[in-house]
């Protein structure tokens, strides 16, 4: 093989659905962990897979949203998580970043029901487009948004997990909107059966 050709392959690390569903332990291994600002990860989502299949299908739908001045949702099948920012990421002005607090509860969504995400495919339903761009093309420049892209990738490569984005109006994102917001009457109005108490937020997820 040319010197060329290995060295663009490189960070091309799993491709297809075949790899994907297949070899995960040994693929985990392989994530470049260094690799450069916007090189491919990983293609956790089959090419032939039509939007229809993942829409209409019975498979996993998550959903998730953010809030700079309030905070965060993750929500699925019932179960729930929700917070605000920590104080250090308010004084370091992270919550500026719009783009980062999107991704922020879909990763801790996936890391809390990662157990009951294993093996499927994962539609993350998001009310943001560049978080949809993002994990769809899975490229991203700003560095923390990178960070945490590389930590979903590298749960849904342990899990098995087959994940898409897709995008939705925030008035139609209702309940994670309010948990977001903590908008209470409000999310119990539009998930009454929900459980009463929330997941337990592990601290290593602020590690970013």
């Amino acid at each position: 093989m040319p010197p060329k050709r290995k060295a663009a392959l490189t960070h091309r690390l799993v491709k297809g659905p075949k790899a994907s569903r297949t070899g995960v332990s040994r693929n985990v291994n392989r994530i470049d962990l260094d690799a450069p600002i916007g090189s491919r990860l990983i293609s956790g989502v089959p090419q032939n897979t039509a939007d229809s299949e993942w829409i209409n299908s019975s498979d996993t739908h998550l959903f998730t949203d953010a809030s700079g001045n309030h905070g965060f949702v993750a929500f699925f099948m019932g179960r729930w998580a929700n917070g605000r920012w920590p104080n250090e990421w308010l004084k370091n002005g992270w919550t500026k970043d719009i783009t980062m607090l999107e991704l922020f509860p879909i990763v801790l969504a996936v890391r809390l029901w990662s157990r009951h995400l294993r093996n499927k495919r994962v539609l993350f339903v998001c009310d943001n487009q560049a978080v949809v761009a993002i994990i769809n093309k899975q490229t991203a420049k700003p560095p923390r948004v990178r960070s945490l892209l590389r930590r979903l990738i590298l749960l849904c490569l342990q899990h098995n997990i087959l994940f898409k984005a897709l995008y939705i109006p925030t008035h139609a994102n209702l309940i994670a909107d309010a948990l977001s917001r903590f908008q209470w009457s409000r999310f119990k109005e539009a998930a009454p059966r929900a459980d009463e108490i929330p997941a337990h937020i592990p601290q290593d997820i602020w590690q970013i």
